[in-house]
C-alpha cells in the first residue's frame, strides 16, 4: 500500500492528520521506448486478444529470489518467447534492473511474467517467414496466500496420483494450459485424499506434476528425474542439478518407471519456483518408506537448495 499524510480542516476545527491509503500496482507493462515496466491499469486490448488465442509464454518467480536465478528466469522466458515468434524481449539487463526496484518493493509475492502475441488470430494466419510477431510483455504481482519457504526442509506430505498425460510441448511453458488443467482437476475432484496429479507416459515412466518437476531418492542411492526433452525443464530443477553435482550426489535423468520401479523408491520430492521443494509422502496411494539415510540426504539436500537461493540459516518472511 501506499500510504500519505494529507491536512485537512473543517470548520472552526484545527488541523487533522489523514491517513490515506491507496492500493500499490499490481500489474506492469514493459515500454521498449524508455526501457521501463510502467504500472497498467487495464490491460492493452491487442495482449486480451493474445491471451484468448493462449498464444502465449510466461514464467512465474517469487520474491525474495536470489539475483542469479531471476536473471534465469527472465533468460528462458526470452527464449521461450524466441521460439514461438513472439518479438525479442528488451536486452536482459534493462529489464532486470528496472524489475529490481519492484521486487524490493514486494518482500514477499509471487510474480508472473508473459510475452503474449499483441493481436488477433488475423496475424497468425497471414504469417509466413516473418522473424517475429507483436508482443505484449506483461508482470502480474500476487501477494494473497504467499507463504515463505520453510527455512527447513517439512515432514513428507505431498500426496501424489499418477494420471496418463503428456504436454504436446513440454518445453515450452506456454499459455494453453487448459487441457492439463482440466485433466488435473478431474483427478483431484475424484479422490479426496490426492493433493496433486503426476503425469505419466503410457508406458507408465514417471514425468512431472502440473507446476513442478519431480526427483525420486532409489535404494541403489541414486536421485532420478525425466529426461529434459519431456518434461519442462525448470529453474527450480536446474538449480536442484547444481545442488547434486555441487554435493556429489549421483542424478541420473531417466524416468522412473512406477509399477516396475515404484519398490526401489525411497523417497521423492517436487519442485516449483513458487512452492520450492516438497517432499512427497505416497504416490497413488502408497506410502514412500523414507528410512533415516534417505531422510537425511533430504534434509542436507534442501539446506543446500535454500543456501543457492542466498537464504540459508534465515526464516524467509
Amino acid at each position: 500500500m501506499l500510504v500519505y499524510q494529507k491536512q485537512v480542516k473543517k470548520g472552526s476545527l484545527s488541523l487533522k492528520t489523514v491517513t490515506l491509503c491507496q492500493p500499490s500496482p499490481t500489474h506492469w507493462l514493459w515500454h521498449p521506448e524508455t526501457q521501463q515496466w510502467q504500472p497498467a491499469e487495464t490491460l492493452p486490448f491487442e495482449a486480451a486478444n493474445g491471451l484468448m488465442l493462449g498464444y502465449s509464454v510466461f514464467t512465474t518467480f517469487r520474491t525474495p529470489q536470489s539475483p542469479c536465478w531471476l536473471r534465469v528466469h527472465l533468460q528462458r522466458v526470452a527464449q521461450h518467447a524466441k521460439a514461438i515468434a513472439l518479438s525479442p524481449f528488451a536486452p536482459i539487463n534493462p529489464a532486470f534492473e528496472s524489475l529490481s526496484p519492484i521486487l524490493e518493493a514486494n518482500p514477499s509475492a509471487v510474480f508472473r511474467l508473459t510475452a503474449v502475441l499483441a493481436g488477433d488470430a488475423s496475424l497468425l494466419q497471414k504469417t509466413r517467414g516473418e522473424s517475429s510477431l507483436p508482443t505484449a510483455w506483461l508482470l502480474h504481482r500476487r501477494t494473497a496466500g504467499v507463504e515463505p519457504f520453510p527455512n527447513v526442509p517439512q515432514a513428507p506430505h505431498l500426496r501424489l496420483k499418477t494420471v496418463d498425460f503428456q504436454q504436446a510441448l513440454p518445453q515450452l511453458k506456454h499459455g494453453s494450459l487448459l487441457p492439463a488443467w482440466w485433466v488435473r482437476r478431474q483427478a483431484l475432484q475424484a479422490d479426496a485424499l490426492v493433493d496433486e496429479v503426476l503425469w505419466q507416459t503410457p508406458a507408465g515412466e514417471l514425468l512431472e506434476t502440473t507446476v513442478g518437476n519431480l526427483f525420486c531418492f532409489m535404494a541403489d542411492g541414486a536421485i532420478r528425474t525425466a529426461e529434459e526433452a519431456l518434461v519442462l525443464g525448470g529453474v527450480t530443477r536446474q538449480q536442484v542439478k547444481k545442488v547434486c553435482q555441487r554435493m556429489a550426489y549421483p542424478l541420473i535423468e531417466r524416468a522412473v518407471c512406477w509399477e516396475a520401479e515404484a519398490p526401489q523408491v525411497v523417497g521423492a520430492f517436487t519442485s516449483n519456483s513458487v512452492r520450492g521443494l516438497v517432499a512427497v509422502a505416497c504416490i497413488n496411494g502408497v506410502p514412500l518408506p523414507w528410512d533415516e539415510k534417505t531422510l537425511a540426504k533430504w534434509h542436507t539436500l534442501y539446506t543446500a537448495w535454500l543456501d543457492s537461493l542466498g537464504l540459508a540459516g534465515c526464516y524467509i518472511g
